[in-house]
């Protein structure tokens, strides 16, 4: 199933290409993910199905992106690690992470040692453990009853672009045309959206034919 988070970024991704066309869409969440596309899509002329698919240059039928879920491993294990330091009593801090986060019992202690230290504006690269930096930033104290635990994953942020070939593009559309029958029970037009989400580590590609960085694809599929 689809988690809230994805489903945001499924709609993000909809809009903003509605916006790049030029056009008026209000797009909502499908009342069933199972039986229909992921979004609809109402225009001027109508409504239509958007099936919203990532490209992964990593992925497998059986296993799926290994660098997309470990993005979403570094997600939960972030929130947790923030939500503990601030019920710890942490003082206000926006932390950086530019590598490991897979020990977060000894990034806590460290980010509760060192906050403390910091004046206010304050940045500091800490090294709770081999293979981990940690850039820590004091925040003021006028700031402590406002929500400063979005801390960034830098580290899922960075790296080698990669070209996204023809083949791969296909495999993406050949997976999902295998559902259309069912959602054309419920609606005729249903349309796919390819993204390249250049924004995180497992996106990093671009079209090998264009040379260009990023790219939104939709392909009518009926």
């Amino acid at each position: 199933m689809t988690t809230t988070h994805q489903k945001c970024l499924e709609q993000h991704y909809a809009e903003r290409l509605g916006e790049v066309l030029g056009k008026s869409w209000k797009v909502t969440p499908s009342p069933d993910e199972n039986n229909w596309a992921d979004l609809i899509v109402e225009t001027e002329r109508g409504r239509f199905g958007l099936e919203v698919t990532e490209l992964y240059l990593d992925k497998s039928r059986r296993n799926g992106s290994k660098r997309k879920a470990n993005e979403a491993l570094n997600r939960i294990r972030m929130k947790k690690l923030a939500g503990d330091y601030y019920r710890a009593g942490g003082l206000p801090i926006r932390v950086v992470f530019w590598d490991s986060i897979d020990r977060p019992d000894i990034i806590l202690r460290s980010l509760i040692s060192v906050a403390p230290k910091l004046t206010e504006g304050e940045r500091k690269r800490i090294k709770p453990y081999v293979g981990c930096r940690i850039d820590v930033v004091r925040l003021p104290d006028m700031v402590r009853f406002v929500k400063c635990d979005r801390w960034d994953p830098a580290c899922d942020h960075g790296g080698a672009v990669a070209n996204i070939d023809k083949g791969t593009i296909q495999a993406a559309i050949d997976a999902k045309a295998q559902k259309l029958p069912k959602y054309a029970c419920h609606i005729e037009d249903v349309r796919l959206l390819l993204v390249s989400d250049r924004t995180h580590k497992s996106g990093l590609a671009h079209l090998a034919a264009r040379g260009r960085s990023w790219f939104f694809a939709v392909a009518q599929a009926a």
